[in-house]
């Protein structure tokens, strides 16, 4: 996987971890956060990973559009 791919997720992995039984006001702010996090992930080099980065924004998206 390419290296800066892999920061990106490492990064909105420790954002989406911190949000686990927050506030909802926590959760919005950190799934926004990974959400822009993974915006910035265009390929990681590996056809299952990118489904998989792929899955991850989907599910931001549904939870903030619950959020909202």
């Amino acid at each position: 996987m390419e290296t800066r791919a892999n920061q990106y997720l490492g990064e909105a992995q420790a954002v989406v971890a911190d949000a686990r039984r927050a506030p909802e006001s926590v959760v919005k702010k950190r799934v926004s956060q990974a959400s822009e996090l993974l915006s910035h992930v265009e390929e990681t080099g590996d056809s299952e990973a990118d489904e998989r980065v792929e899955r991850a924004r989907e599910l931001a998206t549904e939870i903030l559009s619950e959020l909202d």
